[in-house]
This record gives structure tokens, sequence and C-alpha cells, in this order.
């Protein structure tokens, strides 16, 4: 499933996109389209797999990521697609791209490409942050790197012959973004003692076994992450509210 966010500000460049998605013969599409109207009743039991959109500045992703979080379909893990609409000048754009990447990490939008052009140019990239790239993990933009480039011809409308565009890709061309290997980055769990899936030893002030435990360790040792359990001693939605704002520290 492909879900496409439109914004209603370009309409014959929006309908020249959906028909190069749907001209797409790779791939079996279920294209699902949320914009800026009231709320859809709609509900899948399938997950996106992809997002695209069209935004004019950075801060713009956020109501558009809210709107996807209120749907059945919502996947943070899925590849996400902005195109930024406005042509801005290297500066602006630089500004722009990190800031969109920041506010999709905090967000918890991993596997994300954006798509622009710079002023005074006829130049298009794709730039994307590698989340576990060296040592980060997943928490800081280090590096933005620019994996695709392509020209086009700057007297060609854009609007009007969008598929002229040289070397165009929408959807899964780029590597994995979320490797095996994981560089010991941390991995915060919250439990509480219940027998057989969590036993608590009070003298080691730690979760020992239980079915659960040993599930959740098997998968750090895998991915080679730390794994820090956390004792749960408010409700359920406190600890989530404590994980999501940072309180609880690794220590």
């Amino acid at each position: 499933m492909v879900l496409v966010s439109l914004n209603g500000d370009d309409p014959i460049l929006q309908q020249k996109l959906l028909t190069i998605l749907n001209r797409e013969n790779s791939y079996a599409w279920t294209v699902m389209i949320k914009d800026q109207s009231p709320e859809h009743n709609y509900e899948s039991v399938e997950k996106a797999k992809n997002y695209f959109t069209i935004i004019d500045k950075s801060e713009d992703i956020l109501e558009i990521i809210g709107k996807w979080k209120t749907l059945s379909t919502w996947n943070p893990m899925a590849q996400v697609v902005i195109l930024m609409a406005n042509a801005m000048d290297l500066i602006e754009l630089e500004s722009n791209r990190r800031n969109l990447i920041i506010l999709l990490l905090q967000n918890h939008v991993l596997n994300a490409y954006i798509v622009s052009l710079q002023s005074n140019s006829s130049r298009i990239e794709v730039a994307t942050l590698f989340p576990y790239d060296g040592e980060n993990c997943a928490d800081q933009v280090l590096d933005i790197s620019i994996v695709d480039v392509c020209e086009y011809d700057p007297e060609i409308d854009l609007n009007v012959e969008l598929e002229n565009i040289a070397q165009w890709e929408v959807f899964n061309h780029y590597e994995n973004k979320l490797p095996n290997d994981l560089h010991s980055c941390p991995l915060m769990v919250s439990a509480r003692m219940w027998e057989p899936y969590a036993f608590y030893d009070s003298k080691e002030n730690d979760f020992s076994a239980g079915i659960d435990v040993n599930i959740v360790r098997t998968i750090t040792e895998r991915l080679n992450m730390f794994l820090y359990i956390a004792p749960q001693n408010g409700t359920i939605y406190e600890v989530h509210e404590e994980i999501v704002k940072g309180y609880v520290m690794f220590y």
C-alpha cells in the first residue's frame, strides 16, 4: 500500500505524480489518497508500506504525520518519500532539509527520502539520513546523504511534463536503512513483575528471567543492542509518557 497525501495547491502536478505511480508496472500498488479534507472513515488490516507527500516547508510534515497516525494503516517503519514543492537557494534548502529530518526522527520515522530542487538549477536531489550509520543510534542528525541526482531541461514546465524528468524513481530504490547490527544502541523496555513472563530480582535490581524477558534479551543480542529494563511503578500510560519525554535515563 502507498498512502499519498495531497495538499490541493497544485492539482496538475499531483495528477501527473499519481499517473506515474499508476504506470509503474514493477509493483502491485494499492494507493490510498489522504488529503486535507475531513477525517476518512476508513479501516484496513494492511499497513502502509510507502508514504508520499508534497510539502512547502519542513514544518508542514507535522500535520501530515499527525493525520497518518490516526489511520489504521499507520506504519512508522514504512518508506516515506517527501517532495519539497518550492525551489530554494542552497542555504535555505539545507536548513529545511535538516529540520525536516529532525522532525521525522522525533516522530520515529527513520526511512525517509527528501526530493528537492535548488533554485537557479536544473538539478533534482534525493537526500536521506542513514539513522544507524557509524555510531549513530537514530537520535541525531550527523550527515545527510545525497543518494540520487537527476537533471532536467529547465525549459520544460514541470507541472505539464513531469514524466520527462530523466531517471525519476519514487519507491523501493534504495538500500535498507535498518541494519541487523545496531552497534550497542540502547533499547529501553519497561516491565513489571508478572510471572511467568517477568521475574524481578530485588537484590540485583534487575529482571533476571521470564518468558518475555528471555525473548527481549534474545532479540537485543541478535541485533547487538544494549538492553535496559526499567521497573514499571506507575500505570502503563504513565511509564509510556516518561519514556517518550526522556525522563527514564540509561545508566
